[in-house]
């Protein structure tokens, strides 16, 4: 079959390779490393849930219902959805496996999400999120957690200045209902503003208007009512203590009385974590609280509160990062052996391997050793950092013939002398 088109991929779908891959592999695992400290346990989820779930959980009248998820018909003729993000698909998980007779639960998750969107930069239609839910805390502490844990990552991957926190509540769910009848009010009276289209939406869901990038938009709801006049009590209490703790810390935040979430099953706390280089697509972490989320779908009533960091986003801010490259990148030896000391050759590849985890080692195995400036030249085509040189000759007197390309060192060394030499040169201990 001759296909009608060229072979390319789905737009906003995007393949990552090399140094893209070497980025999102050491995020990984650096967050690993973190959420074990916080004693966060993983949890696989499907990347297709039914439909109604979504619906459901999210809200019917919200963008990603609308128009941005994926949905399609099995052959059961369920409706299906391709994941649009990861609470939901968590929180069923729990309620379904029975995990809350636990509590409290940490759960982390990773994978690509989906979204119908218009892509643009940081903005994609298979996208990748690494989440971290927090279930059965009522108390600020787990704002706090999740707060912590993205500032200690910040810092470890060097873009703690790169970053900054801000901070809303949004009140209780009654709360905020009090508060929608005045925004409406106020809406009602800006109706020339708006399209059709638009203005049906927002009658729908007031809060979306929020979310209007447009720049009169934006201006036009600086006038607003303020969300925050209206919250209750009690969540009013909930933010000063997140705000007392996150001082003791000395976390930097802004509190931001605009900021809400676009899903409706958030309420009290919200937060993101933005950056001023990526342009309209700024928000690379955000987050929030689900007390009412575990009852909406389920008998059981539990608190809840998650946040997801966009990994496209946060590798997009490693690009124009050498630094933060070499810092992470793993050092590649290539050894280099005549026939007859092959099998010298692999066993001394699997001994470094046992030494150095993160080891990129690849073995060359030649009739002969020739002429040695063309290894140097192949390999620094290949990024390769080392190369080690072994014949009979060098076996004999129990050495090997080093070159460090990148230090641009050449040595006669033992065997014991080389571990010595990679352990001090790329301090891997």
């Amino acid at each position: 079959m001759i296909l009608s088109r060229s072979i390319r991929s789905i737009r906003g779908m995007n393949d990552y390779f090399f140094v893209d891959t070497l980025y999102l592999r050491k995020i990984e695992c650096i967050l690993n490393k973190i959420l074990c400290l916080y004693n966060f346990s993983e949890i696989k989820l499907p990347l297709i849930e039914y439909y109604d779930l979504f619906k459901c959980a999210i809200g019917s009248i919200t963008d990603i219902i609308e128009k941005e998820i994926y949905v399609f018909s099995d052959r059961s003729n369920n409706n299906i959805a391709l994941r649009p993000e990861g609470t939901v698909g968590c929180v069923r998980a729990i309620i379904e496996n029975g995990l809350f007779y636990s509590l409290p639960c940490r759960f982390w998750y990773n994978g690509p999400m989906f979204r119908y969107e218009r892509p643009q930069k940081g903005r994609y239609r298979q996208f990748y999120q690494f989440g971290m839910e927090v279930i059965g805390i009522s108390g600020p502490e787990a704002e706090v957690e999740l707060i912590l844990i993205c500032d200690r990552l910040w810092k470890k991957l060097g873009l703690n200045n790169k970053l900054f926190l801000e901070i809303n509540t949004i009140g209780s769910l009654i709360s905020r209902r009090t508060y929608l009848g005045v925004l409406k009010d106020f809406l009602l009276n800006k109706k020339s503003f708006f399209d059709n289209f638009l203005w049906e939406k927002i009658i729908r869901n007031p809060l979306i208007v929020f979310d209007i990038k447009d720049l009169s938009i934006v201006e036009l709801m600086k006038d607003a009512p303020i969300l925050n006049d209206y919250i209750d009590d009690v969540s009013i209490s909930h933010f000063k203590e997140l705000c007392l703790i996150l001082d003791s810390f000395c976390i930097k935040y802004t509190i931001n009385y605009k900021l809400v979430r676009g899903l409706d099953y958030y309420n009290n706390t919200v937060f993101e974590w933005f950056t001023n280089d990526l342009g309209a697509q700024n928000t690379v972490c955000a987050g929030g609280r689900y007390d009412g989320l575990f009852k909406k779908l389920s008998k059981y009533d539990f608190p809840g509160i998650g946040c997801a960091i966009g990994l496209d986003r946060l590798l997009l801010l490693f690009k124009d990062m050498d630094i933060i490259f070499n810092k992470f990148k793993s050092k590649s030896i290539r050894i280099i052996g005549v026939n007859d000391i092959r099998v010298f050759c692999i066993h001394l590849a699997e001994k470094l391997r046992d030494l150095f985890f993160d080891l990129k080692l690849s073995i060359y195995i030649n009739n002969k050793i020739t002429k040695i400036s063309k290894y140097y030249t192949r390999a620094k085509k290949n990024n390769i950092d080392i190369i080690l040189f072994i014949d009979k000759n060098y076996l004999k007197q129990n050495t090997f013939f080093m070159c460090d390309l990148k230090f641009d060192i050449k040595r006669m060394l033992s065997y014991d002398d080389f571990i010595q030499y990679l352990k001090n040169v790329f301090k891997y201990y």
